[in-house]
């Protein structure tokens, strides 16, 4: 179990990776910084998928990329890089959609909280040296971040009929 990260619990990155290894020294302007890139990170793919299911009218969107940003970042940095993605998620909420704020803050607290309960639950069930070798880590990886870390729909781009009980909308 040498190879674990004393900080994050993740047995998914090894102390000699390049991110691991920047990460790793604990310094708080190294984890601000990691937190900005994640948020922007999060923003900008949020803000292109907008923009491509838009155009064909296919919103919202069925496909939300920022989820696997949000996966990344639990997976490499740990719990250290939520706040990253909840602001990502904020911004990306709050510039691209409008919903009301308190409608913002709960969707990007459940887009920072879903992949964070996925990955810790992977690295419960899953053996970090065969994640990606074995049928059963694959199998562990797509059920733990597909059903537990689920991306939130601001309620504006709902349909009128769906969106009369989601917070008060």
């Amino acid at each position: 179990m040498s190879d674990r990260i004393p900080w994050s619990g993740s047995p998914f990155v090894r102390c000699d990776s390049g991110l691991s290894a920047f990460l790793a020294s604990g310094r708080p302007l190294r984890w601000i910084g990691a937190n900005a890139v994640v948020a922007t990170a999060y923003f900008a793919l949020g803000f292109i998928v907008s923009r491509f299911f838009a155009a064909y009218g296919l919103f919202p969107a069925p496909i939300w990329l920022p989820a696997s940003v949000a996966i990344v970042a639990m997976m490499l940095g740990g719990i250290r890089l939520v706040p990253g993605i909840f602001i990502g998620s904020f911004l990306a909420n709050a510039v691209l959609f409008t919903p009301p704020l308190h409608v913002t803050a709960i969707i990007s607290a459940t887009n920072a909280l879903g992949p964070a309960i996925g990955v810790l639950v992977l690295q419960r069930l899953a053996d970090a040296n065969r994640l990606f070798t074995s049928f059963r880590g694959v199998v562990m990886f797509l059920v733990t971040t597909t059903l537990l870390a689920p991306a939130s729909a601001p309620p504006t781009t709902l349909p009128p009929s769906q969106r009369s009980g989601w917070a008060g909308c």
